[in-house]
Formats: C-alpha cells, sequence, structure tokens
C-alpha cells in the first residue's frame, strides 16, 4: 500500500510539467526537457499506478502476460 501511494504521488508530480506546458507556452528547451523526461518518467509511475500489486497468485500470473499492447 505504501509503494503505491508513493507512486501515485510520483505520477501526479511528473504530470504536472507536462499540463503546464499545455496551458503555458514554453520555450523550445522546455518543451525539449517536458517531452525527452517527463513523459516517460510520468507514462512509467501512471503505468506502476494502474497495473498496482495483484493480490492474488492467479491474478499475479494473468499480469505477468500481459503487455502494454495487449497481447
Amino acid at each position: 500500500m505504501k509503494k503505491n501511494t508513493k507512486n501515485s504521488i510520483l505520477a501526479t508530480v511528473t504530470s504536472l510539467p507536462i499540463i503546464l506546458g499545455l496551458i503555458i507556452p514554453p520555450p523550445l528547451v522546455v518543451s525539449i526537457v517536458i517531452l525527452t523526461v517527463f513523459i516517460p518518467l510520468s507514462a512509467y509511475y501512471i503505468g506502476l499506478v494502474l497495473m498496482a500489486r495483484a493480490k492474488t497468485k492467479k491474478e499475479e500470473k494473468e499480469r505477468t502476460k500481459i503487455t502494454f499492447t495487449g497481447y
């Protein structure tokens, strides 16, 4: 539970620069930093939150078969 809370906080924090970049037009250098650093980090932590720890062993085995593409 504690790790999931940490991942939720990190997902929110890494998403903030992306949201601010959409609202406020940033300079080119800031846009490049957002694209190369914050979008992959945000996607990683959001993925961790969405694929939270399995509650049963059977569910854990099923989740290991699933990839991001769904195949």
